[in-house]
């Protein structure tokens, strides 16, 4: 298996020239892959741990890049926070970064449930090109890495 990277505190720009806090988790040595995308004003420092229903390093041992991006105004990012105002914009400036990395193959999806859905749902539609730019919506029970819950659990 191949080793994990973890790039902490990238700071990935906006149109604006405002930058947000990123972390990016991937596979060292691989070719590239599809890229999970979170964007939260919660602190993408407790992604990691914080989450019972999606696991970060599951999904990239699975093949998949993981990005988790404070917002912006929030925590290590720039700008002022203004909730849901400029989530479509950076949405937008963020997925195109990440779809232009060299250990990205283009592919680009985003998970979360409650702000981080909402946070994540609008970009695709105001991207210039949505064909380079799809994204289908996670709610907060997706469960990469974890087996389905039992009848009981549900």
């Amino acid at each position: 298996m191949a080793a994990i990277l973890i790039d902490k505190h990238v700071m990935v720009s906006m149109r604006d020239g405002v930058r947000l806090a990123t972390d990016v988790y991937r596979l060292d040595g691989v070719p590239p892959a599809p890229v999970l995308v979170m964007r939260t004003p919660y602190d993408k420092e407790h992604a990691l741990i914080g989450s019972s229903t999606f696991h970060i390093l599951c999904a990239v041992q699975l093949g998949y890049a993981v990005l988790i991006q404070d917002v912006r105004g929030r925590y290590a990012c720039e700008g002022e926070f203004d909730p849901m105002f400029q989530e479509t914009r950076d949405g937008v400036d963020t997925f195109g970064w990440a779809a232009a990395q060299p250990w990205s193959n283009g592919g680009v999806g985003a998970f979360g449930g409650s702000y981080l859905a909402g946070a994540q749902w609008h970009p695709p539609f105001a991207a210039p090109t949505r064909s380079s730019l799809y994204t289908r919506a996670m709610s907060d029970r997706a469960t990469i890495g974890r087996p389905p819950p039992s009848r009981a659990q549900r």
